[in-house]
């Protein structure tokens, strides 16, 4: 994610996940800043909520670099 992001995450044990909140409140927002020299594609960002260690939700989201 270092290639793509200007920003400090939590590494995982799972490769090519990081963790942006360890311990979120009743309402948190997180910004990413992405790098100025990305490639010309799609990608996708998927954020996942945990409970410990259960899946809650999951949303996707697409982006396009032009």
């Amino acid at each position: 994610f270092s290639t793509f992001a200007d920003e400090n995450l939590i590494y995982t044990t799972n490769q090519y996940e990081y963790m942006i909140v360890g311990n979120p409140t009743q309402s948190t927002s997180a910004t990413i800043l992405l790098k100025d020299n990305l490639l010309t594609g799609t990608y996708r960002l998927s954020f996942r909520l945990y409970d410990d260690e259960t899946m809650i939700g999951e949303v996707i989201r697409y982006i396009i670099i032009r």
